[in-house]
């Protein structure tokens, strides 16, 4: 209490962005009484809280994530309804490395989730004697992942479902969508989906998207995809490893060929806006979000209970298929 904090300049200097955000962030901190505002002498902290918390607790996500983003604000509302304010980093910016290290070393309650751009050699450095740290979601490859009690998707399940969902529907021809390194993935989604297909016959053509410039989002490339959908031996379906691919798969149908769109099911891993999309919808593989984030709140509430017990558990959520029929004409 009583601390200035940095100028706007500053502060998006040291975060990279622009002071927008950064005047907003103040506004929004102004408004909840965490600090105030001394027009010509700065922004000093209050002290509406306490300066430490009990079960000092560092929330260690990515941004720009739409499933984290929906655990994120459980995790949030679980740890502010206990009083708890905790250390939040962006772990997917570069820089910052030795905010982690200091939140990691703080804290008592670490909470990370399963992005594979996590430092989990930071865990290692810190040391984990009377901290207790939660993964949600790990994925099983993840090298840190026996240090945590997990919540993990068992994306492998998921993979058969989208399979099972695409045999029962009389395809035996599929065109796998995803990155490169989703499509080697012999562990996860891939793998899961390959053997219940390969046990059934079925013959599956693999296409890897790209990423165009800096775009953040997988892009499907246009003639490569549309050269492998035509012929007598073409694919009769689409399966997108993330849903992201199957719409941008089907938005290209939608421009070039709207008759061969009709005649192809579609299926995405996730249920996120992609798949939910009004005027193409497609059926997805659904994360099971309630079940998730209701393990989610049970694993916060024991950890605030007891956040000194070091705990190595492992809950695996089982996805679910959600169908939809796509409409006959496009809007």
């Amino acid at each position: 209490p009583g601390k200035s904090l940095p100028s706007l300049k500053a502060l998006a200097e040291r975060f990279g962005t622009s002071i927008g955000p950064v005047q907003h962030a103040f506004g929004v901190l102004e408004e909840e009484g965490l600090v105030v505002c001394k027009v010509g002498s700065g922004t000093f902290v209050t002290d509406r809280r306490p300066v430490s918390d009990p079960n000092r607790t560092a929330v260690l996500f990515p941004g720009r994530q739409h499933l984290l983003a929906e655990i994120l604000d459980t995790i949030m509302g679980v740890l502010h309804a206990n009083n708890v304010y905790p250390c939040l980093i962006d772990t997917s910016k570069p820089q910052t490395e030795d905010m982690l290290r200091h939140a990691i070393r703080e804290a008592r309650i670490i909470i990370i989730d399963g992005n594979a751009t996590f430092p989990y050699h930071l865990l290692d450095e810190t040391g984990l004697a009377g901290k207790r740290i939660i993964g949600v979601p790990v994925w099983e490859k993840q090298a840190g992942a026996d240090a945590v009690a997990r919540i993990t998707i068992d994306l492998a399940a998921g993979g058969a479902l989208a399979a099972e969902h695409l045999l029962q529907r009389g395809h035996r021809r599929v065109a796998i969508l995803g990155t490169t390194s989703m499509l080697a993935d012999s562990t996860g989604i891939r793998a899961g989906f390959d053997r219940a297909w390969r046990n059934a016959g079925g013959e599956a053509l693999a296409l890897a998207s790209i990423h165009a410039g800096q775009a953040d989002e997988p892009l499907v490339d246009d003639e490569a995809f549309l050269s492998r959908m035509r012929g007598e031996q073409a694919p009769t379906a689409l399966f997108g490893l993330r849903d992201v691919e199957a719409y941008q798969a089907a938005s290209i149908l939608a421009r070039h060929e709207p008759a061969l769109l009709e005649r192809i099911d579609l299926i995405g891993y996730g249920n996120t806006p992609w798949s939910r999309t009004p005027y193409l919808p497609f059926s997805s593989i659904d994360w099971n979000m309630d079940t998730l984030l209701h393990a989610v709140e049970a694993k916060l509430l024991s950890a605030l209970e007891t956040p000194d017990a070091f705990i190595r558990d492992c809950q695996i959520i089982s996805p679910r298929l959600i169908v939809r029929e796509r409409y006959p004409t496009l809007v």
